[in-house]
C-alpha cells in the first residue's frame, strides 16, 4: 500500500498538481527523525548506525515522500546488510544541491538486474527504485539543483 500511495503522489507531482504539498524543509531534521525511528532496531540487532549529516540543508520538497524514500533505503540496508553490520547515512551539499546517501555492506543489486532497477515496479530483490529516481528529478534545492542522490 505504501508503494501505491507513493506512486500516486509522484504521479501528482509529475503532473504538477501536488506541488502545493511542497514546503521549505530542513532535510537534516527530516533525516534525524527517520534515523531515530530505525536506530533501536538496528542497534538492538547488533548493528551500528552512523549519521554524518550537515545539520541545516534547506530544500523545497514533499517531506512525506522524502521520509518514505529514506525509510525504503534503510529498510533495504537492514534487510540485506550482513548481521551486525554498519549502516551509514550521510547528507551534505555539493554544487548547491543536497546529497543524501545510505551505505551498507550488503550484496547490492545483482549485476543482471542493474539495467532494470530504475523501471517502475522493478524490485530486483529489493524495494522499487522508480520512487528514488522520480524524487531525485522532482525535488529541488533552493537553487534548483537536484535535492538528493543515493550514494
Amino acid at each position: 500500500m505504501r508503494v501505491f500511495s507513493a506512486t500516486l503522489r509522484l504521479a501528482e507531482i509529475e503532473g504538477g498538481s501536488a506541488h502545493a504539498r511542497f514546503t521549505t524543509l530542513n532535510l537534516g531534521d527530516l533525516i534525524e527523525r527517520v534515523v531515530d525511528a530505525y536506530r533501536p532496531d538496528i542497534e538492538g540487532a547488533g548493528g551500528t548506525l552512523i549519521v554524518t549529516a550537515t545539520k541545516e540543508v534547506i530544500i523545497d520538497g514533499d517531506a512525506d515522500l522524502l521520509a518514505q524514500a529514506l525509510a525504503n533505503l534503510l529498510d533495504n540496508a537492514v534487510s540485506y546488510a550482513p548481521s551486525g553490520g554498519t549502516i551509514i547515512v550521510s547528507l551534505h551539499t555539493d554544487r548547491g544541491g543536497a546529497v543524501l546517501g545510505v551505505q551498507d555492506r550488503g550484496p547490492g543489486v545483482p549485476v543482471a538486474d542493474r539495467h532494470r532497477v530504475l523501471e517502475p515496479f522493478c524490485s530486483a530483490g529489493s524495494q522499487p527504485r522508480h520512487i528514488r529516481r522520480r524524487l531525485r528529478a522532482k525535488h529541488r534545492s533552493r537553487d534548483r539543483a537536484p535535492a538528493w542522490r543515493r550514494a
